[in-house]
């Protein structure tokens, strides 16, 4: 829960994959220095270290919060990739694990549904109207307390007949 304001869910999760990323930026990077005099490799082996820089400092962490009336789920810090998913959207939630072959990153899972997961087995998994979602986190507990607390006072707001 956020330091700042106990009544919203606010988590940061760091992952290990940017290191990763830089060093094979790095290692383009030296190879467009060494091959300098070699034009198409050099141009292709720069772009290449810049577009890993940007990735890199796209997938250093996922940050679930609570955005009213969705969670908003981004990596970063530079957000390039980011999903909001309303609570009206969200029909149940429960604690779980992904599996080796559900991976790290954004992707679709083998079960179905999407997966977006930085490091670790835990997560939230989410029932949708539509399709299905699995938020990997490294406190799976108190983001799906948070997810069941809105749920429920949606349902308080809006009781169905």
């Amino acid at each position: 829960m956020s330091a700042t304001n106990p009544e919203r869910y606010h988590h940061t999760q760091l992952g290990p994959w940017h290191f990763i990323i830089f060093s094979i930026g790095a290692m383009e990077a030296f190879l467009a220095v060494a091959l300098r005099d070699q034009t198409p490799l050099n141009i292709i082996f720069g772009a290449g270290c810049v577009l890993l820089t940007i990735l890199g400092f796209s997938v250093r962490s996922l940050t679930i919060e609570d955005a009213n009336d969705g969670l908003l789920v981004r990596f970063g810090p530079l957000p390039l990739f980011k999903k909001k998913i309303p609570y009206s959207e969200i029909e149940a939630s429960r604690v779980t694990h992904t599996t080796l072959l559900d991976g790290f990153g954004i992707h679709y899972s083998l079960r179905g549904g999407w997966v977006w997961n930085i490091w670790g087995f835990p997560c939230v998994h989410l029932k949708l109207k539509k399709g299905q979602l699995w938020l990997g986190s490294n406190e799976p507990e108190k983001l799906h307390a948070w997810i069941e607390q809105r749920l429920q006072s949606q349902q308080i707001a809006s009781p169905s007949d």
